[in-house]
C-alpha cells in the first residue's frame, strides 16, 4: 500500500491488462491502473485485452484450418482406398461370372 503526497492510497495488484506484478488501484475510487509496461504502451486495457483476444482466437482458427486440411487429405486417401475395392469387387464379380458360364457350359 503506498499514499502520495496529495493523499491518494493505492495498493499493488496483478495488472489487469497483462497479468504481470505492478498494477494498482487507487484505494479511493477503485480505479485501475496497469502496470508500468502496459501504461507505456499506445492502447487502452480494454484494447489490449481485445487485441489478446484476437491473436488467440486467430491462433484456434490456424488450428482448426490445418485440422480441416488433414481431414480433407484422409477423405481423399479413403476415396482412393473405396475406388481401388470398387475396381477389386467389380473384378471379382467378373470372374464369378465367368466361372458361371463355365460351369453352366460343362
Amino acid at each position: 500500500m503506498e499514499m502520495s503526497n496529495s493523499g491518494t492510497v493505492t495498493v499493488q495488484i496483478d495488472c489487469e491488462v497483462c497479468g504481470g506484478v505492478g498494477g494498482r488501484t487507487l484505494h479511493t475510487t477503485g480505479d485501475f491502473i496497469p502496470c508500468g509496461a502496459c501504461r507505456g504502451t499506445k492502447f487502452r486495457p480494454e484494447e489490449i485485452n481485445l487485441g489478446n483476444y484476437l491473436a488467440d482466437m486467430s491462433a484456434k482458427i490456424s488450428i482448426l484450418t490445418a485440422r480441416v486440411i488433414s481431414l480433407e487429405t484422409d477423405l481423399a486417401s479413403t476415396r482412393q482406398e473405396l475406388a481401388g475395392l470398387d475396381a477389386t469387387l467389380v473384378r471379382s464379380w467378373r470372374e464369378v461370372d465367368h466361372l458361371e458360364d463355365e460351369m453352366s457350359t460343362t
